[in-house]
C-alpha cells in the first residue's frame, strides 16, 4: 500500500513531536517508495489570490525541509483542491524540480471537454521560454473515494470499506467476481478518457486513514479485488497501489499543448446551473491586505538580514555582539516565513475559513509584522553603528527614523509619519532639510457628522529620493513656527463639487458632484468616466465566501451624492480631496506634486466598514473608451487577457487581480494596480470594476458551514494610472506595481544612531530586473553563511541582462555563486561575477551565494 503526503506544515506539526524511531520509520517509508512527498510547499496555496513572492517563499520553505530532514528533491505535485489553477504557480514547479502535476478543481466545462476529447494528459506552457510540465486533470468533480471511482459516483460509496462511516459489503469468495466486474467497469471508463492506457484513482479523502481500522479494511478488501483482476488473463487489465511517480512514470502520450491558466472555476449547483467560485477573490479584504503588508515586511526583512549577518564578520566594532543577537532573531525569522507560508492555503488567504480560524490567522501574522519590524530595527542599527560617517544630532530631536529601500534601484518614496506635534522640520544626512508637509488627520466619522476637524493627530510627509538597498536615517525637530492649517486646506465642508480639479506637471482630474472622478486630462489627451461606489444585491445561499452570484438588476449607488463634509487639501507635496458618504465609507483621491514616477499616478483610498448585509460593494469605473481588451495580472509574475464571455452573467466575468488590471485599446492604457488582490471585471466595453467587500449571512454550500458576515473597517489603495499604450507604459505599471506593494519600512531609532545614508548596493540594477528575495539558508534551525537569491526578469527589455558591470554587495564579500533550482535544492553552474549572471525574459533564477 503507497501513500502520498503534500503539506509539510503537518509533517513538520509532527515531526517536532515524534521519536527519532518514528521519524527514522518514516525515512524509510519515503526511500523505499511506500510515502511519496508530492509537491513539498508548506501548502497547497490559493493560485488565484497569491502573489508570487509568497508562493514562493512556501515552496522554499517546504523543500528545504524536506531535503533538511528526508534528503529527498519531490519530482510530483498534487494541487486537487485550489479552486482553478495558475499558470505561474506550475512554472514555479517545474523551475523546482516538478516534472508532473495532477489537478482537480477546473471549470466544468474545461473537464468535460478534455474528458470527451480524451485529452486529461497534457503539456502545460508559458507564454514565454520556459520548461513545460506534465499535466493531468482528474475527470471527476471530486477528489475524495466516495466519488472518485468513475462516472457514476453514485456506485463509489459501495467501494469505501470504512466500515465505521458505511455498511458496505466486504469482499469475499462469494462477492469477488460481481465487485470485479463493477469496479473494472467504472475504471475502464475512466481509462476511456485519456489516450494513455493507464488510470489514476484517488482511494482517500479528508479525515481519512485516521484509525488502524480503517488502514485494515481498506487494505484488504483492495488487495482482495487487485489479486482477484490481475490474475484473471482475460480482463487483460492491471490495478496496482501507486503514488504520483508511478503513474507519471507510465504516461507517455501528450498530444495536446495548452498555455493560460484554469480561473474562474465553477461547478454545478443542483439544479444543473452553473456557480462560479469568484467571490473568494475578494473575501475577507483586511486579511488579504494584513497578508500582503507581511509579505512585504517579510521580504524587506530577508534582505537586511542577509546583508548584516554576512557584513559583520568585516567589522572592527565587536562590543555589540551582532552575531548574538542576529542568531536570537533568526528563529522569529523563521516563524515569520512560516506564518506567511501558512496564511497561502488554499482556504487562509482566500478568506474560507471559519471565524475563529481566520482570528487565529490573523494573531499570528500580526505577531510576525512586530516581530519582524524589531528584526529590521536590530539589524539597521547594526550596520549604521558599524559605519564611522555618520553624524550625531547637535541639538533636541523629537524624533528620529531609519527608512530602508527595499528595492535594488532608486526611488522616491513618500515617507508618512503620525506626529502629535505640527510645527516639525525634516532633516536627513548631511544635515541637509527635507521639504515636508503636515496635515491634520481626519477621521471618516468626522467628515460625515461635522464635527470640529481634528487638531491634535497629525500627519507629516516628505519625499526622498532613496538608493539602492540603501538605510537611510531622519532627524525630526520641533520649530518655533505656529502651524497654519489654512495653509493646507483649501475649504472643508459641504461645498459643491461638480467642476472641482486638482492639477500637477503631469495632469489635471476632475471630479463630479459626487465627489469622484469624472475626467483625466494628460498632454496626449483625455478620458471621460463616471466613477461610483456601488453594492450588488446577494442571490442569498447562492453567493457566500466562495461563490459569488448577485441579484439581477440590483445595483445600489452609494457614492451617489456626498453625505457631509468634504475636505480638500492643497499642499506643496501633495493635492488631496477626501470626501465622505456616509455609514463608513468615504473616498480619498490623491495627486503628487513631485518630479518623479509619483506625478504619473492618481492615488486613490476607498475606506469601508460594511453595514449592509448580503451585499457585495464594488467601485465601477465607465470609461468613455472603445474596443478595450480587459488584462489582469497572474499573481504579480504576467499579464494576461480575459475574454469576456457575453454567455454568463457578471459573476462568470470576475478574474482574479493581484496588483494590476487594466483596459487598452492600442492608444490609451487605463490601468488600475492594487495593494492586495481583489476580483475585478469588464463587463462591457471600457468599464471596470474591483471588488472591495462582501458580507453573507447564508452559506453557500461549499464547505465552509459558517456565514461569512466580519464587520472589519479596511482601506484599499488604487493607483489609476492613464498611459498611452506602448512599451514605456508596461515598464513603468510594473515599476508602479513593486513600489505600492514594497514600501519602504519606517523604523523609529534610538537618538544616538548615526544620521547617515548607508547604502548596500553599489549601483541600482537594470528597471527590468527585480530582487524577488534573498534569504538567508538555515541548518539546524540556526543561519548559514550561504543565501538564496531570487532574481526575476519583469520583460521591459528583450534582454537576459541582469546585472550592470562591476555591481556589487556593499559592507559583504561573496566568496562564491552557483545557480540553482528555484528552490535551491539541485545547483547548477558556477558564476564568476553577478555581472556574468542571465535571466531570460519573464524568468526568475535562482542564485546560492556563499559569503
Amino acid at each position: 500500500m503507497t501513500f502520498v503526503w503534500s503539506e509539510i506544515c503537518f509533517l513538520q506539526y509532527w515531526w517536532d513531536r515524534s521519536s527519532e524511531e518514528s521519524r527514522n520509520i518514516f525515512r524509510e517509508l519515503v526511500h523505499h517508495g511506500k510515502v511519496e512527498i508530492v509537491t513539498g510547499g508548506w501548502v497547497m496555496p490559493d493560485e488565484a489570490t497569491t502573489h508570487v513572492f509568497s508562493l514562493h517563499n512556501q515552496l522554499v520553505e517546504g523543500h528545504q525541509w524536506v531535503m533538511e530532514n528526508l534528503d529527498i528533491v519531490p519530482t510530483t505535485a498534487w494541487s486537487i483542491d485550489p479552486f482553478g489553477c495558475s499558470s505561474v504557480m506550475a512554472y514555479l514547479l517545474a523551475e523546482s524540480g516538478i516534472e508532473g502535476l495532477v489537478i482537480q478543481r477546473i471549470h466544468y466545462s474545461w473537464k468535460r471537454f478534455f474528458s470527451e476529447e480524451g485529452d486529461l494528459d497534457l503539456l502545460w506552457e508559458q507564454d514565454f521560454e520556459a520548461p513545460h510540465m506534465k499535466l493531468r486533470v482528474q475527470q471527476n468533480p471530486g477528489y475524495t473515494l466516495t466519488d472518485s471511482c468513475g462516472p457514476a459516483t453514485g456506485l463509489c460509496p459501495d467501494y469505501d470499506f470504512n466500515f465505521e462511516l458505511r455498511d458496505s459489503e466486504h469482499i469475499t469468495f462469494a462477492n469477488v467476481h460481481r465487485k470485479a466486474e463493477i469496479i473494472l467497469g467504472l475504471y475502464g471508463r475512466i481509462g476511456s478518457l485519456s489516450r494513455s492506457n493507464t488510470a489514476l484513482i484517488t482511494l482517500g479523502g479528508d479525515f481519512r486513514f485516521v484509525n488502524e481500522s480503517e488502514w485494515l479494511h481498506q487494505y484488504r478488501n483492495y488487495k482482495a479485488l487487485m489479486e482477484y483482476i490481475n490474475n484473471d488473463k482475460n480482463y487483460n487489465a492491471e490495478i496496482h497501489f501507486g503514488t504520483l511517480r508511478d503513474f507519471f512514470e507510465k504516461v507517455d502520450v501528450y498530444n495536446v499543448t495548452l498555455q493560460g491558466d484554469f480561473f474562474p472555476y465553477a461547478d454545478l449547483n443542483g439544479d444543473n446551473e452553473l456557480a462560479y467560485w469568484t467571490g473568494y477573490f475578494t473575501s475577507r479584504p483586511h486579511w488579504k491586505k494584513l497578508a500582503r503588508s507581511l509579505e512585504s515586511m517579510l521580504r524587506s526583512t530577508e534582505i537586511l538580514f542577509t546583508l548584516t549577518f554576512n557584513a559583520i564578520t568585516n567589522f572592527s566594532n565587536k562590543t555589540l555582539n551582532p552575531f548574538k543577537m542576529l542568531t536570537k532573531h533568526f528563529k522569529k525569522l523563521v516563524r515569520a516565513r512560516r506564518t506567511t507560508a501558512l496564511f497561502q492555503h488554499h482556504d487562509g488567504i482566500t478568506g474560507t475559513s471559519r471565524v475563529k480560524v481566520m482570528e487565529d490567522y490573523k494573531t499570528k501574522m500580526s505577531r510576525s509584522l512586530h516581530e519582524l519590524k524589531a528584526i529590521q530595527k536590530t539589524c539597521m542599527e547594526i550596520m549604521l553603528n558599524n559605519c564611522k560617517n555618520g553624524t550625531i544630532p547637535q541639538r533636541k530631536v523629537l524624533r528620529k527614523i531609519l527608512v530602508f529601500n527595499n528595492l535594488p534601484y532608486n526611488r522616491a518614496e513618500v515617507i508618512a509619519i503620525k506626529t502629535d506635534y505640527p510645527s516639525i522640520m525634516v532633516t536627513g544626512a548631511n544635515n541637509n532639510q527635507i521639504i515636508s508637509q503636515v496635515n491634520c488627520v481626519y477621521e471618516n466619522e468626522q467628515l460625515t457628522k461635522r464635527r470640529d476637524l481634528n487638531s491634535e493627530s497629525f500627519e507629516l510627509t516628505f519625499i526622498d529620493y532613496l538608493p539602492p538597498f540603501s538605510i537611510n536615517a531622519y532627524e525630526l525637530y520641533s520649530i518655533e513656527e505656529q502651524y497654519d492649517k489654512q495653509k493646507y486646506v483649501n475649504y472643508e465642508g459641504n461645498n459643491k463639487m461638480d467642476g472641482l480639479s486638482i492639477i500637477n506637471c503631469n495632469q489635471r482630474i476632475t471630479f463630479g458632484e459626487n465627489g469622484m472622478i469624472n475626467n483625466i486630462t494628460k498632454n496626449f489627451g483625455s478620458v471621460l468616466m463616471l466613477s461610483n461606489l456601488n453594492m450588488y444585491t446577494s442571490d442569498r445561499g447562492n453567493s457566500g465566501a466562495y461563490l459569488f452570484k448577485p441579484l439581477r438588476n440590483r445595483v445600489t449607488v452609494i457614492s451617489e451624492k456626498p453625505n457631509g463634509n468634504a475636505l480638500f487639501i492643497d499642499g506643496e507635496i501633495f493635492k488631496e480631496v477626501m470626501v465622505s458618504y456616509g455609514n463608513g465609507y468615504s473616498v480619498t483621491t490623491r495627486l503628487y506634486g513631485t518630479e518623479s514616477v509619483l506625478n504619473q499616478i492618481i492615488d486613490l483610498k476607498i475606506t469601508y466598514n460594511m453595514s449592509e448585509v448580503n451585499r457585495e460593494l464594488f467601485i465601477q469605473f465607465v470609461t468613455d473608451l472603445n474596443s478595450t481588451q480587459f488584462h489582469t495580472d497572474v499573481n504579480g509574475l504576467e499579464m494576461r487577457e480575459r475574454v469576456r464571455n457575453n454567455k454568463q452573467y457578471i459573476e462568470g466575468n470576475y478574474h482574479p487581480m493581484t496588483s494590476l488590471a487594466y483596459l487598452d485599446n492600442g492608444d490609451v492604457i487605463f490601468a488600475i494596480v492594487s495593494d492586495h488582490s481583489h476580483g475585478v471585471a469588464s463587463a462591457r466595453d471600457g468599464c471596470i470594476e474591483v471588488m472591495l467587500d462582501r458580507r453573507m449571512t447564508i452559506d453557500d454550500s461549499r464547505g465552509l458551514d459558517e456565514a461569512m458576515n466580519d464587520k472589519v473597517q479596511t482601506t484599499s489603495t488604487l493607483y489609476l494610472v492613464l498611459l498611452r499604450s506602448e512599451i514605456s507604459s508596461r515598464r513603468l505599471l510594473n515599476d508602479l506595481v513593486v513600489r505600492l506593494n514594497n514600501p519602504a519600512p519606517i523604523i523609529v531609532t534610538k537618538m544616538e544612531t548615526p544620521t547617515m545614508s548607508l547604502v548596500l548596493l553599489n549601483q541600482p540594477l537594470p528597471n527590468h530586473i527585480d530582487i524577488l528575495n534573498f534569504r538567508t539558508l538555515s541548518r539546524n534551525e540556526f543561519p548559514t553563511k550561504t543565501a538564496l537569491m531570487m532574481v526575476r526578469n519583469m520583460g521591459h527589455a528583450n534582454s537576459s541582462d541582469t546585472f550592470l558591470n562591476e555591481t556589487r554587495f556593499n559592507q559583504v564579500s561573496i566568496k562564491n555563486i552557483f545557480k540553482t533550482s528555484l528552490t535551491g535544492l539541485k545547483d547548477g553552474d558556477e558564476v564568476d561575477e553577478l555581472h556574468d549572471i542571465k535571466v531570460k525574459v519573464f524568468n526568475i533564477l535562482s542564485l546560492k551565494i556563499f559569503f
